[in-house]
């Protein structure tokens, strides 16, 4: 452990020169050098297995390091502030969909969590953050932070509960059905899925995408911060009692939500908070939002004042919460938002892969929709239900068509000209804000604008 922790502050270069001796140095750096071409996740991680641990990267089932497993993630800043990002989910094994062993990796359908080959990987990780730099060699990137993580109690529940969803669908023949924003902590991450290569599945038809098992964008991110941290205090929750009885319980962390929330479905958000003695000040047109969200606290902290965004299961999954007010038709009453995007930032992503854009990100994040109902101008809407939703494999491909169409137009700088919810099923682009404070006007030709979510879209969702 103390080998691996000389290399925070330093290069991969710089830890070379000074702890490997002067008669290995070539052969090491020719080595770690060797990694330092091509597009791949995962090339940081191979050249630091080589250039500091001195083995060649391999698939073996056995912990890379005897005592742990070797994981490596880059960083980025966030939003222009000192704040920083994961900018990839760590992978974790590979997911065998058929009845017998591949390449080391038992099936999934003859594997039980507590035995599989996944819960052995995630028992002891050395994580490896490095501070990412576009066009900057992987031997010139300064590495961050080195610290060892295992799951806690309450995580290992949720991975358990994520791992067991994956494996459901696999046993039922539709692995090709797999989505990485159907679970919460532990996804389901395409792999090497440009090609031709699609793994013959359990009693399937379809070829389904090959796929890993890989701790999620925001589940890593919360460990980072945890790391960087480690003497600074958690938020005070005044009570616990609503996650308290999740963690006594047998269900999983989804009914539990859903099954608290929804004993209260047909009674309008006065109502409600009338009831549980919720009080605010509620104004404006986000009043009734401003109630749910303090619903929502009550059922899950037992406290209308704790924020549930405190609570552990909360941040670890990166959840996003949207209360949605259906009208009589069945739609949205509008479009649901993501936060405003940088053009540059936009224009650079598109060197990078798919699957590390901060978009791909949020949409493979759960989400916890909760709806409500107008039944009058004047009236409290009444809230109709709350659920989790994720988007399909099949969801995600058609928001990607939309990215790399604001890309390209971000790129020509006709901003005007961005994607509408006529262009595409799953999302559009247009402007966050309908004005700019200062001026009472927009930026010409540079307004701030945001993905949304189509209100076409969510209708089937939410009926």
């Amino acid at each position: 452990m103390a080998h691996a922790k000389n290399l925070v502050g330093k290069t991969l270069r710089e830890a070379i020169a000074q702890f490997v001796p002067a008669n290995n140095q070539g052969l090491v750096m020719e080595e770690a050098v060797k990694y330092d071409s091509g597009n791949s996740t995962g090339k940081f991680g191979n050249a630091i297995e080589a250039g500091h641990f001195y083995y060649l990267p391999n698939s073996d089932m056995s912990p890379d390091l005897e005592w742990a497993e070797l994981k490596t993630t880059g960083l980025e800043n966030f939003k222009k502030t000192e704040a920083k990002r994961v900018r990839n989910r760590v992978s974790i094994c590979m997911i065998n969909y058929g009845k017998k062993e591949e390449k080391g990796v038992p099936p999934v359908i003859l594997e039980s969590f507590e035995t599989s080959h996944a819960k052995k990987k995630l028992e002891s990780i050395l994580l490896i953050f490095y501070d990412w730099v576009k066009g900057v060699s992987i031997m010139d990137l300064k590495i961050d932070l080195v610290d060892l993580w295992s799951p806690d109690i309450n995580e290992l529940r949720m991975i358990k509960e994520d791992w067991e969803t994956i494996k459901c669908l696999i046993e039922k023949g539709e692995a090709h059905n797999l989505s990485e924003g159907m679970t919460n902590i532990l996804g389901a991450s395409t792999k090497g899925a440009k090609g031709e290569d699609r793994p013959q599945a359990n009693n399937e038809s379809i070829r389904a995408k090959p796929r890993a098992f890989a701790l999620k964008q925001s589940f890593v991110s919360h460990i980072y911060n945890k790391m960087k941290n480690p003497m600074k205090k958690p938020q005070i929750q005044t009570s616990l009692k609503g996650m308290e009885l999740y963690r006594k319980s047998n269900i999983s962390f989804e009914d539990f939500v859903v099954g608290g929330l929804n004993k209260y479905a047909g009674k309008t958000t006065i109502q409600i908070c009338k009831e549980l003695a919720i009080v605010g000040s509620f104004n404006g047109k986000g009043q009734h939002a401003q109630r749910m969200r303090k619903f929502l606290n009550f059922i899950l902290t037992g406290d209308a004042k704790s924020s549930c965004e405190n609570i552990a299961e909360f941040k670890k999954t990166g959840l996003s919460i949207k209360t949605v007010r259906r009208m009589n038709s069945g739609l949205p009453n509008q479009h649901v938002s993501f936060p405003k995007f940088d053009y540059d930032k936009l224009i650079a992503e598109g060197d990078e892969e798919w699957e590390d854009s901060e978009l791909y990100g949020m949409l493979t994040n759960r989400f916890l929709f909760i709806v409500l109902k107008f039944t009058g101008r004047e009236s409290a809407p009444t809230f109709v239900k709350a659920i989790f939703h994720s988007l399909s494999e099949a969801d995600l491909d058609e928001a990607k068509l939309c990215w790399e169409t604001a890309i390209q137009k971000c790129k020509e700088k006709r901003y005007t000209e961005m994607p509408g919810a006529k262009d595409n099923r799953i999302i559009h682009v247009r402007y966050h804000d309908s004005l700019d404070k200062k001026t009472g006007r927009y930026r010409k030709g540079y307004a701030q604008q945001s993905f949304w979510l189509n209100k076409s879209y969510l209708k089937d969702i939410i009926k």
